[in-house]
C-alpha cells in the first residue's frame, strides 16, 4: 500500500510537469488592436498583406476581424457554415467494436465532452479556420481521482499568433492586462490545438482563404462610400435656369445663391427655372449588380454556392438546386 502510494505520488509529479493544468492565455477584450476597416484603401490593404507575409500578421487578422464584423453578408455566410457543422449530432465510436478497451475509450471521451459546458464555443472558435489560415485553442486539465479530465478549452486571441520565425509562434501575455510581451513560446501539442480546415498548402501567414475574398469585401464596403456620395452629390433634383442675356445669367446666378437659404427664386420674365430629377435609378441598378457580384464571390468561398444566399432563375429541370446541395454537403463531410 505505501507502495502504491509512493509510485501514484510520483506519477501525479511527473505528469504535472506534462499536462497543463495552469492557463497561460490571458483574454483581455482591451487588448484587441484597433479597427482596420476605419479608413482602408487598397493601399493599405497591401501593406498588411506584405507584412503577413514576412510573418507580422496581426494587422491582418484585425483586418479578418473587421471584415466579418462589418460585412452582414460575409457574417451571414460564415454563420452558415459552421451551424453546418455544428448542428449534428456528435457519435463517438469505438474503433473496434469488438475490443473492450476501445469501447470503454469511447464512452470516457463522450462523458468528458458532455460533461464540458463550453465544447461548443470552443468548436465554433476552431472553426474560423475554415477560412482564416489557422485557429489556436489551448487546452487545460484538472486532476481528479482517476486522472484528469478536460478544465477548459481558451481560444487564443489571433493578436498573439506570430509567424517571424517561419513558424507558428505564440507571444506570451501579461496576466494582468493581457497585452502581448516581446517573448514567445511555441505551440506544444500537449497544451494546445492548432486547427486547419481548409485544403490549402500554402504557409499560414499568407492569409488563407479568406485572402480571396479580400478585395471583394474591399470593393463592396468602398461602393457603398462611393454610392452614398454619388446620391449626395447628384440624387438630390437640381435646378435648371434659362435666359436669354446677360442681364438673365446675372438674375439667376443670384436667385440660386439664395435659394438655398429660402427655398425659392425671384426671376424676371426673360428667364425661366425648371427642376430637374437626377436619373439615379440607372445609377441604382448598376450598384446593386456591382454589390451582387461582390456577395457572390464571397458565398462561393464561404459555401461553394450561392442558391442559399439569393434566389436565381437556373430553368425549370436544370436540377442546378440539387448539385449546389451537393456541395454543401460535402463541406460537412469534410
Amino acid at each position: 500500500m505505501k507502495l502504491n502510494t509512493t509510485l501514484r505520488t510520483w506519477l501525479r509529479k511527473v505528469t504535472k510537469s506534462i499536462v497543463p493544468i495552469q492557463r497561460v492565455t490571458v483574454t483581455d477584450s482591451r487588448a484587441e488592436p484597433p479597427s482596420m476597416a476605419r479608413g482602408i484603401t487598397v493601399e493599405l490593404v497591401h501593406s498588411v498583406l506584405s507584412a503577413a507575409e514576412q510573418g507580422q500578421t496581426r494587422d491582418l487578422f484585425a483586418l479578418y476581424r473587421d471584415m466579418v464584423l462589418a460585412s452582414s453578408h460575409l457574417q451571414t455566410e460564415f454563420a452558415k457554415r459552421k451551424l453546418a457543422v455544428l448542428g449534428d449530432a456528435i457519435q463517438f465510436l469505438p474503433f473496434d467494436k469488438k475490443a473492450q478497451i476501445d469501447v470503454d475509450a469511447a464512452t470516457k471521451v463522450e462523458a468528458e465532452i458532455s460533461a464540458f459546458r463550453g465544447w461548443i464555443g470552443a468548436c465554433a472558435f476552431l472553426l474560423d479556420a475554415s477560412l482564416y489560415p489557422v485557429s489556436v485553442a489551448e487546452k487545460l486539465y484538472k486532476a481528479t481521482d482517476s486522472g484528469y479530465s478536460i478544465k477548459g478549452l481558451t481560444p487564443v486571441p489571433y493578436q498573439l499568433l506570430d509567424f517571424t520565425s517561419g513558424h507558428l509562434m505564440i507571444f506570451d501575455v501579461d496576466p494582468a492586462t493581457g497585452q502581448p510581451r516581446g517573448t514567445k513560446h511555441e505551440a506544444d501539442p500537449d497544451r494546445y490545438i492548432v486547427h486547419r480546415g481548409h485544403l490549402l498548402s500554402s504557409p499560414d501567414n499568407w492569409g488563407g482563404p479568406m485572402r480571396s475574398v479580400l478585395f471583394w469585401w474591399l470593393l463592396s464596403t468602398m461602393g457603398r462610400e462611393w454610392w452614398a456620395k454619388f446620391l449626395d452629390r447628384y440624387g438630390a433634383p437640381f435646378l435648371l435656369g434659362k435666359y436669354s442675356d446677360e442681364e438673365g445669367r446675372t438674375i439667376l446666378e443670384r436667385a440660386f445663391a439664395l435659394a438655398t437659404k429660402i427655398g425659392g427664386l425671384a426671376v424676371s420674365d426673360e428667364t425661366s427655372v425648371e427642376i430637374k430629377q437626377a436619373a439615379a435609378s440607372d445609377s441604382g441598378d448598376a450598384f446593386d449588380k456591382f454589390i451582387s457580384v461582390c456577395n457572390r464571390e464571397m458565398s462561393k468561398l464561404v459555401l461553394g454556392q450561392t442558391l442559399s444566399s439569393e434566389a436565381q432563375p437556373t430553368g425549370l429541370g436544370s436540377g442546378t438546386s440539387q448539385i449546389q446541395e451537393n456541395v454543401r454537403q460535402d463541406i460537412r463531410k469534410f
